[in-house]
C-alpha cells in the first residue's frame, strides 16, 4: 500500500456546522437534503442558504472508516481529447497509479461553472486528492476545495494565485516569445486566431501576443476569436476570410495546431504560397506538425513532463501530509520550421 494513504482529511464543513448557521438541528438539516418535500419552504431557504454559504458538501464515503484514505485522485481538464491533455493524462497515471492511486478523469469542455458542478461532485466521495487545469475557477467551486482541505495540483498553466500545487507553463511567455520571433523575421502584420480563448491558457496566449504587437509598436487588430472549436476545418474555413478582411496579413499565430494545419491545407489546395505570402505558427508540437508541407513552426511544450512533475509533486505532499505551495515552471522551445 502507498505511503501517500496515511493522509487524512482535516478542516471538512460538517453537518452541524450547517445546522448551527441555520439555527435548526442536524436532524432538519439532514432531512431537508435527503427529503426536501418534508420540511417547510422557509426552512428549505434558510438550510439552501448556509449550505451555500458554507460550501457544505455531504460526504458520500462518510460509511468508510475514519481510518481509511481514499485511493482514488480526481482529475478535471478542459478537455479529454487534446494533444496536450492526452499527454498529461498518460504522465500522470505512468507515476500515480503505481503508487496505489487510481485516477478518475473528467473534462469541463472549457467551462467553468462545468467544473464547478464537477468539483461538488466529486468532491462528495472524498477523494486523496484533486487535479485541475491551471486557470481561474469560480468562487463556489474555490469554496468548496477550501472546506475539504485536500491536496490539490492545479496543471498545464501557471497561475497568478495557486491553491496549493501549481506545475505548468508560463503561456503567456510562450506567445510572446512567438509572436517576437516572427518579429525578428522581419514580419511586421501578425494575426492571432484562437478558439477558446475566454479559457485559462488560451486567453493567457491572447495577451502575450497582443503584449508583443504592442512592445514593438505594432498593430494588433488582425484578431480573429470566438471560433466554435479547434479544428482542421475551422482552421481552413478562416483562412480566405481572414485574408480577404486583412489583405496586408504576412503572418498568423493560431492558439491550436489543429487551426494552424488546417489554414495550411487550405493554402495549398488555392496555390497560396507558404511562407512567402502568409507565414504559419502554433502552439504545441503533435506529430502532424512535421508531417504538413510546409512543416509547422510550433513552440515545444512538453506536457508529458508537466504531468510527470505534477504527479511527483503531488505524491510528495500526500505522502507527507503537507499543505506547503508548491509553484514548479516547465520550459518550452520555439521549433523553427518551413511555415516560417
Amino acid at each position: 500500500m502507498s505511503q501517500g494513504r496515511k493522509r487524512k482529511n482535516s478542516g471538512r464543513v460538517t453537518l452541524a456546522d450547517v445546522a448551527k448557521l441555520a439555527g435548526v438541528g442536524s436532524m432538519t438539516v439532514s432531512r431537508a437534503l435527503r427529503t426536501p418535500e418534508l420540511v417547510s419552504e422557509g426552512l428549505r431557504s434558510r438550510i439552501d442558504a448556509a449550505v451555500a454559504q458554507l460550501g457544505y458538501l455531504p460526504n458520500k464515503a462518510a460509511g468508510a472508516l475514519a481510518s481509511s484514505s481514499s485511493d482514488i485522485i480526481a482529475v478535471i481538464l478542459p478537455s479529454l481529447t487534446e494533444f496536450a491533455t492526452n499527454e498529461m493524462m498518460l504522465a500522470l497515471k505512468s507515476v500515480l497509479e503505481p503508487a496505489g492511486y487510481q485516477l478518475i478523469f473528467t473534462a469541463s469542455n472549457y467551462d467553468s461553472m462545468e467544473e464547478e458542478k464537477q468539483v461538488r461532485a466529486l468532491l462528495q466521495h472524498s477523494p486523496a486528492a484533486l487535479i485541475l487545469p491551471g486557470t481561474p475557477h469560480t468562487p463556489q467551486a474555490l469554496k468548496y476545495i477550501k472546506n475539504i482541505n485536500l491536496p490539490v495540483v492545479e496543471i498545464s498553466a501557471l497561475t497568478h494565485a495557486p491553491i496549493h500545487i501549481n506545475v505548468g507553463v508560463d503561456h503567456h511567455a510562450s506567445a510572446y516569445q512567438l509572436t517576437k520571433f516572427l518579429y525578428m523575421k522581419g514580419y511586421r502584420q501578425i494575426g492571432f486566431i484562437g478558439a477558446y480563448t475566454n479559457f485559462g491558457r488560451f486567453a493567457m496566449r491572447l495577451a502575450g501576443w497582443q503584449k508583443a504587437m504592442l512592445d514593438h509598436n505594432l498593430a494588433s487588430h488582425r484578431l480573429v476569436l470566438g471560433l466554435p472549436q479547434a479544428s482542421f476545418s475551422v482552421g481552413a474555413d478562416c483562412l480566405i476570410s481572414t485574408l480577404e478582411r486583412w489583405p496586408d496579413l504576412d503572418a498568423v499565430i493560431c492558439s491550436h495546431s489543429e487551426l494552424a494545419a488546417g489554414l495550411i491545407l487550405e493554402a495549398n489546395k488555392r496555390g497560396i504560397k507558404l511562407p512567402e505570402q502568409l507565414a504559419v505558427a502554433t502552439f504545441d508540437d503533435p506529430n502532424l506538425c512535421n508531417t504538413l508541407q510546409p512543416s509547422l513552426t510550433t513552440v515545444d511544450i512538453p506536457y508529458a513532463e508537466v504531468g510527470k512533475e505534477a504527479a511527483q509533486c503531488l505524491l510528495d505532499a500526500l505522502n507527507l501530509s503537507q499543505r506547503e505551495q508548491v509553484i514548479k515552471s516547465i520550459g518550452f522551445r520555439i521549433k523553427t520550421r518551413a511555415s516560417t
